[in-house]
């Protein structure tokens, strides 16, 4: 079955898709309102349905501060009296509008941690995960009715970068998948997602990826002035603009490329200097989609901007839509289906075993 493995191995790589991973760190809305930024996300993902949407779930640093019954808890996830209290869920405002993106087929919600690389005390974070993992169904500011407000993974940030951490990694990947396995049939789609940014140690790096869905290897900003942007605190140091084909093994990319499948690679402040147009974002997200990475998200604002052209999230996944499908299709008819893997087994030297049928 040895020659079996590399037709997956190739197969894999051809079917898989760039997704869109999307940091949704912004309030959604209330009963009567909903957030620009929040409502141009639920809009694309359903414009979008052959499009895969992970969307980062951020009440407040994470779930913490949640429904407090006393009715005077601070924060984002603020209640006003006693009667609004939720035990799970943040508040109303958050079940309301959570509803609508776990209501589509082609979103997945991640819960965020943070976890101060390395330096946040190891019962804090796991408190975080038991609580996303108690995300279920909760009641809206209609009256009598509960949602859907589950969460389907976690995205652990502010990794450390450093071989130290491995053991505490481990850990908590450990127990998020423990606790999250005990949901039983609740659990559904599940991915853990570390940003880690660039790892010097390709023997740690090979150990964040081998424990993980996915691991952001490059989070920065496109502008090449972000100090006159007065976005600098936007742009990780050592600073350089964001250029898809500056990116090699160990400098924005995995230093194994078995691990680019799994690599994520986040775009900020997509905006001049130098010129930021339609054209460049497409020839950016293409590059990217042509290396066969995980996911990406590009944004012309900070992270929680989705609406500020030319990089709002509809196009984004308008653009990384089509340029998915231009590696799978050509005039409309799947190029790489059944009658094109004995051209594979070709392809790699080894022997097709049946017949096409």
């Amino acid at each position: 079955m040895r020659h079996l493995l590399g037709v997956a191995a190739f197969a894999a790589a051809v079917f898989a898709s760039t997704d869109v991973m999307v940091p949704l760190y912004v309030y959604p809305g209330n009963m009567t309102w909903t957030n620009p930024d929040w409502a141009a996300a639920v809009d694309a993902i359903k414009h979008n349905p052959d499009m895969h949407f992970y969307v980062i779930i951020n009440p407040n640093n994470g779930p913490r501060n949640t429904s407090d019954p006393t009715g005077f808890n601070g924060g984002f996830c603020q209640v006003y009296n006693n009667t609004d209290y939720i035990p799970h869920g943040c508040n109303r405002d958050w079940t309301t509008h959570m509803a609508a993106i776990n209501g589509l087929s082609n979103a997945q919600t991640i819960g965020y941690v943070y976890t101060n690389y390395g330096q946040r005390p190891l019962e804090e974070v796991k408190a975080d995960i038991l609580e996303w993992s108690q995300w279920h169904r909760e009641p809206t500011w209609e009256a009598g009715k509960e949602v859907d407000i589950s969460i389907h993974g976690l995205w652990f940030d502010e990794v450390g970068a450093s071989s130290g951490n491995t053991s505490l990694y481990l850990e908590l990947i450990q127990y998020a998948n423990e606790t999250f396995n005990a949901k039983g049939p609740k659990k559904g789609r599940y991915s853990v997602i570390l940003n880690s940014g660039p790892v010097s140690d390709p023997s740690y790096e090979a150990e964040l990826f081998s424990m993980s869905s996915a691991v952001v290897t490059k989070e920065t900003c496109y502008t090449s002035d972000p100090a006159s942007l007065g976005v600098s605190w936007d742009c990780p140091e050592p600073y350089s603009p964001f250029e898809f084909a500056a990116l090699s093994a160990g400098s924005g990319l995995p230093h194994n490329s078995a691990f680019l499948p799994q690599t994520v690679v986040i775009v900020h402040q997509f905006r001049g200097p130098p010129t930021a147009t339609m054209d460049m974002l497409r020839e950016q997200i293409e590059g990217v989609v042509s290396l066969g990475l995980h996911s990406t998200y590009f944004t012309s604002g900070s992270w929680h901007n989705t609406t500020i052209n030319p990089a709002t999230i509809e196009n984004v996944s308008r653009i990384l839509s089509v340029a998915n499908n231009a590696i799978r299709l050509t005039t409309g008819h799947t190029i790489w289906g059944p009658m094109w893997l004995p051209c594979i087994c070709a392809f790699l030297n080894v022997q097709w075993p049946w017949g096409l049928g």
